[in-house]
């Protein structure tokens, strides 16, 4: 419901004039099984992201699926993917 109530304001845009946000920066995470396909839980929502994209030019897609994402596991939040890298010393 947070994702729709997100994606729906995006494309409304803001104030009387339907201005576009630059913040938040939205990124749309897309994965197989999820989102990706007609029948996914969550295809609906797949569907308003790019309607907002071809509204507002946000969200921004990040492919969860991606081979360098390896290793990724739904039950551990150690290796959910990011779309903000960080440096380990």
């Amino acid at each position: 419901m947070i994702i729709k109530a997100l994606l729906d304001v995006s494309i409304e845009g803001l104030g009387k004039l339907h201005k576009t946000s630059i913040f938040p920066c939205q990124i749309f995470q897309m994965m197989k099984g999820i989102n990706r396909e007609p029948g996914d839980p969550n295809y609906d929502l797949f569907r308003l992201a790019l309607r907002s994209t071809a509204t507002r030019l946000y969200p921004n897609y990040a492919n969860v699926d991606w081979s360098g994402n390896v290793g990724y596991d739904i039950n551990d939040p150690k290796t959910y993917f990011s779309t903000i890298n960080k440096t380990v010393a």
